[in-house]
């Protein structure tokens, strides 16, 4: 396990990176399946010195070549899958896959010198737990909301001392809604009439992402 880190150790002092490549046809963006889109954004390319990626961008042998580490993305069917079409081959690549730490059982004995599993948590917020935090999620479209706004409010139930927590993703701008969602624009203008009494923080994509309680909050919608 020791000569593993160490091989980790050696390449992140001197990555080789899938970033670095440029104008090479190595992933198979335009095999992009539409449920990856509809998971956006934690789907999207990221980059760190580790290599993560999709197994369904894993082109061929020469892609393995390229780089010694690999973070799998993946879950755990698509991962199944790959290690029952692929265990011949790994002898050859001389790769090394990192993996989430529950994958391991999924993995042959005779196969788990090419593996090193990983596990990594977020420490939570150090905040005082408070009652009156309410929590707005939704993406602005009849089919998640149905076509009765109405309706949709009679779920929010708020006492005068509530704060309010807004996240509305692909809307990142209140005061400039989609201006082909005439949905969008009904709803967030009779939610502002709702709400206009409350303290209220409008959050983003990255702001929900990096938040790891939400253990104090009521989820409204």
């Amino acid at each position: 396990m020791s000569a593993t880190f160490e091989k980790i150790k050696n390449f992140l002092d001197s990555p080789v990176s899938y970033a670095l490549i440029k104008n090479k046809d190595l992933f198979r963006d335009h095999y992009y399946a539409q449920s990856y889109s509809d998971a956006l954004p934690m789907t999207d390319h990221y980059y760190h010195p580790l290599n993560p990626c999709f197994l369904f961008e894993l082109t061929g042998p020469a892609i393995m070549q390229h780089s010694p580490i690999i973070t799998i993305r993946d879950g755990y069917l698509s991962f199944m899958d790959f290690l029952l079409n692929n265990h011949q081959a790994f002898n050859h690549w001389n790769t090394l896959f990192l993996v989430p730490k529950v994958y391991e059982k999924l993995i042959p004995p005779h196969l788990a010198s090419f593996f090193i599993g990983y596990d990594f948590s977020q420490e939570k917020n150090n905040r005082i737990e408070r009652t009156g935090e309410k929590f707005i999620f939704a993406y602005l479209t009849e089919e998640y909301l149905g076509n009765n706004i109405e309706e949709c409010f009679n779920k929010i139930a708020l006492s005068p001392e509530d704060r309010v927590t807004l996240f509305l993703p692909q809307e990142t701008n209140l005061e400039k809604v989609s201006y082909n969602n005439i949905f969008a624009q009904e709803f967030i203008f009779k939610l502002s009439h709702k709400l206009k009494d409350h303290s209220v923080r409008h959050i983003n994509t990255h702001d929900f992402l990096n938040t790891s309680d939400f253990s104090s909050y009521d989820l409204l919608i």
